[in-house]
């Protein structure tokens, strides 16, 4: 959801380390909202 395929390995690393730190059944439902909502709005896509 943030990035996309132009980060740097070490940013990615950061991202997924954050995920991690954050898991939880909400954090997930949102990450899943704001993936429907990208993919019928165009928005934040590239």
């Amino acid at each position: 959801m943030n990035g996309g395929y132009d980060l740097k390995p070490n940013e990615k690393c950061e991202l997924d380390n954050y995920y991690i730190e954050h898991y939880s059944l909400g954090f997930d439902f949102k990450i899943a909202f704001e993936t429907i909502r990208i993919i019928f709005t165009g928005d934040g896509a590239r």
